[in-house]
């Protein structure tokens, strides 16, 4: 008795949480990975940072062939400014740039996208040894003396007092010049995004004042890349080669493009800077270039890096380092790992599903990095490197299951319904079905079936063969109407095999059920589970482990949901199982 009391208490629990906390839910997308980008070249002067901004678009409209829709150009000039090809779209001030990243990345950017955000402008902050003759630190190009506290121990006062600094950039007339690290800070706080990378390019003269290392440790977070063209407390050099960009930018772009552009505007003569200055910055052969190899090489071919003018940082873990501390800076070698993960090129993954037998299929469900996609055929945008492909079949309104389709291979011969790959290239995958009679052909397997209200609807067989014993998960796609709910509750029914068949046996591991809207997935509980030989086997149907039920031919389990939720537009039936007899 008490053992049941427990149980009934955590089911209590349970379904509280599942109720209340959204994290219960298998959340869902549009299942495209989008790059998006926000330019701004603040200054006026019309070099280099014109022309670092411009290159950055460049690159992103030709190298990548990303739609000018997924960019925002803006520009200390306005639109109007000649740029080659497409068009500014608004005046870089602080309130526009603010803007953007507050309202229309808001709108735009979801968490499956990539952001990037280059500033190519002016940077203030404290060089580390500068003070008037009261003591007062010299600060440079709209730096303040940090308000918010957190800028600890980072420099000191000759009298031995410790003060920080908030770095700025500098953006074109508006109601205030500088952008400082804690608005930075708040405005990214505010909005979603898979991949945060936000670039610093920021001198002031031939010389440079930068600092624009000093955002690390205000912007750094999980999933973000944060590289600055300077250290915290000294200064950023543009052109210093006099080929029209600045010197960090110049080579980083220069990875990403896959072209040495030494000739500026870079659209003057394409075709000789291609046969002429070609550039390899694929370091691992993966035939692709991550954000990782482009630091590394723009820190090999940086001449004001080289000669130990500059120092560029990179911080992609969270920690807030590098940054400067305690009088000196505090390096990271951690750092990297998402940057060599991170890839602005996309690519055309394009899932088709086919009958054996037959022509192609269009009751399929596409599911891409846990998102879903849409139905079979779709194509989609991914970037560069390993996803996760699913197919997923279900039933279209008004095509009742007299027969099913089971998932069988795809083209190579994979034989999961979900499977993982690179991808580098344009991708076409295509997966086969396989039709089936309801009354379970020649598959020795559990027939699904759903309470309407006042019967059971036929889902056919499902699938679970595998002649090793490993378990299968398989989905079903459930229609709404199907499901007749009374007090909270639905009762969907497994039984092994059909009349007829002269044997059957699989084991069951789990089973759970998911009801589905535009956004996500939300799991109802499974609170009863009787085996029409065994009895009560809720407990081996409740997780995936090794505590299992075994269920013969015609036996069945009858099964009882919670669905707490409103607005279900259809709903997901997973199993766990295996039939080890062969298909």
């Amino acid at each position: 008795m008490k053992k049941i009391l427990s149980f009934l208490l955590g089911m209590a629990v349970l379904l509280s949480v599942v109720c209340l906390h959204p994290a219960t839910c298998r959340e869902g997308a549009d299942g495209q990975t989008e790059v998006w980008a926000l330019i701004i070249n603040g200054s006026y002067e019309t070099e280099p940072f014109f022309w670092d901004a411009y290159y950055m678009y460049y690159m992103l409209r030709i190298g990548y062939e990303i739609d000018d829709f997924y960019i925002q150009y803006l520009d200390a000039e306005g639109p109007g400014h000649e740029v080659g090809i497409g068009e500014i779209d608004d005046v870089a001030t602080k309130e526009n740039v603010r803007s953007k990243i507050t309202t229309w990345f808001w709108f735009q950017v979801d968490e499956d996208d990539i952001l990037l955000i280059y500033f190519a402008t002016h940077g203030g902050g404290f060089n580390g040894t500068s003070f008037d003759a009261a003591g007062n630190p010299m600060l440079e190009e709209g730096a303040r003396i940090d308000k918010s506290g957190d800028e600890t121990l980072e420099h000191q006062y000759p009298n031995g007092t410790w003060f920080g600094v908030d770095e700025c950039i500098y953006l074109s007339a508006g109601t205030d010049h500088y952008y400082y690290d804690d608005e930075l800070k708040q405005d990214l706080d505010a909005i979603n995004y898979g991949t945060l990378i936000v670039m610093f390019q920021a001198c002031i003269t031939e010389n440079g004042t930068c600092f624009s290392g000093g955002f690390i440790d205000d912007l750094s977070a999980d999933n973000r890349i944060i590289i600055t063209s300077s250290n915290e407390t000294s200064y950023s050099y543009k052109d210093s080669d006099r080929d029209g960009f600045s010197e960090f930018s110049e080579a980083f772009i220069d990875a990403l493009y896959g072209w040495n552009t030494t000739v500026c505007p870079p659209w003057e003569d394409p075709d000789r800077i291609k046969e002429e200055n070609e550039v390899d910055a694929d370091f691992d052969n993966n035939g692709h270039v991550s954000i990782w190899e482009a630091f590394q090489y723009a820190l090999a071919n940086d001449d004001a890096y080289l000669q130990g003018l500059e120092t560029p940082w990179l911080d992609d873990n969270g920690n807030k380092l590098p940054t400067y501390k305690d009088g000196e800076d505090q390096l990271d070698s951690n750092d990297g790992n998402l940057a060599a993960k991170t890839y602005l090129k996309r690519y055309d993954l394009t899932v088709r599903t086919y009958v054996i037998g037959g022509g192609e299929f269009s009751g399929v469900k596409i599911w891409v990095d846990g998102a879903l996609a849409g139905t079979s055929p779709k194509t989609v945008k991914v970037s560069a490197g390993s996803h996760t492909v699913k197919v997923q079949f279900f039933l279209t309104l008004g095509q009742w299951p007299s027969y099913e389709y089971t998932f069988k291979y795809w083209e190579d011969g994979y034989t999961n319904y979900q499977r993982t790959i690179d991808i580098f290239e344009n991708k076409l995958l295509k997966a086969y079905y396989k039709r089936q009679s309801s009354s379970g052909g020649d598959d020795q397997c559990p027939t699904l079936f759903v309470w309407n209200g006042s019967g059971y609807v036929d889902y056919g067989v499902i699938e679970i063969h595998d002649p090793s014993g490993e378990d299968m998960v398989r989905e079903v796609s459930v229609l709404t109407e199907d499901v007749g709910i009374s007090n909270y509750k639905a009762k969907f029914r497994l039984r092994e095999g059909w009349p007829g068949l002269e044997f059957s046996e699989s084991v069951y591991d789990q089973v759970k059920l998911y009801a589905v809207n535009d956004e996500e997935e939300c799991l109802c509980p499974l609170i009863s589970a009787k085996h029409s030989r065994l009895g009560n086997v809720l407990p081996q149907l409740l997780f995936s482990d090794d505590f299992r039920v075994e269920t013969h031919v015609l036996e069945t389990i009858d099964l009882t949901f919670i669905v707490p939720y409103q607005n279900v537009q259809g709903f997901t039936f997973v199993i766990e199982g295996c039939n080890m007899l062969k298909p």
